[in-house]
């Protein structure tokens, strides 16, 4: 392999892992929104939170009381007790979002950003390969 075809494999290796970013921001955000848009709305209570202030929510589905803990959340947001709003997937009961929970739409508007300014960096750096 000559230099070119080097760094011609380095740029295609981060643009893969670009858009990777930009799918997965994408993929967080529109679960979000298909959640609250189609999902069931029901109270939940937070029963525990994390050291990270992950909380912990109890509620009622269809097939019965379910106890989960979330992937995201704030130490100042959620507190033990607490009784806030979810929207979970009436399918996959354990897929749900917490009302009024920014944690998912940061990370997911932080993985778009990241993917985007990837993506041009390697198209710029392609450009100059030649």
């Amino acid at each position: 392999m000559d230099i070119n075809q080097i760094k011609l494999l380095v740029i295609g290796l981060t643009l893969l892992g670009s858009i990777t970013f930009f799918v997965f921001g994408i993929n967080i955000l529109f679960r979000k929104r298909k959640l609250k848009k189609y999902g069931i709305k029901t109270n939940a209570t937070v029963v525990a939170v994390s050291f990270r202030g992950r909380p912990t929510v109890e509620y009622q589905t269809e097939q019965g009381l379910l106890k989960v803990k979330s992937l995201s959340g704030s130490p100042t947001f959620f507190q033990k007790g607490n009784v806030v709003q979810v929207f979970y997937d009436k399918e996959k009961p354990e897929r749900f979002c917490i009302e009024g929970d920014i944690a998912p739409i940061f990370l997911g508007l932080i993985c778009l950003f990241i993917g985007t300014v990837a993506i041009g960096m390697s198209v710029i750096a392609y450009l100059f390969i030649k």
